[in-house]
């Protein structure tokens, strides 16, 4: 992992994992094996994703899978 983050700068919005090109426009990293997500990336998820708690899924849907509808 450290080799692997070494190669991208701390300030860099980072989305890594197993990239599924399934279900979403654009795929999304499977939480399987884990997935990683920078703070900067955190900060646009924050921003871009859904902006009241009533537009987040109710039934626990698949955490992953929204992350990448919304990267």
């Amino acid at each position: 992992m450290m080799y692997i983050l070494g190669e991208h700068r701390s300030r860099s919005e980072i989305y890594l994992g197993r990239h599924f090109q399934t279900l979403t426009p654009r795929g999304y990293m499977s939480g399987g094996a884990g997935y990683l997500i920078s703070k900067p990336a955190v900060r646009k998820l924050l921003d871009d994703g859904p902006k009241y708690p009533a537009h987040c899924p109710k039934d626990g849907n698949i955490e992953d899978l929204d992350t990448g509808r919304y990267r």
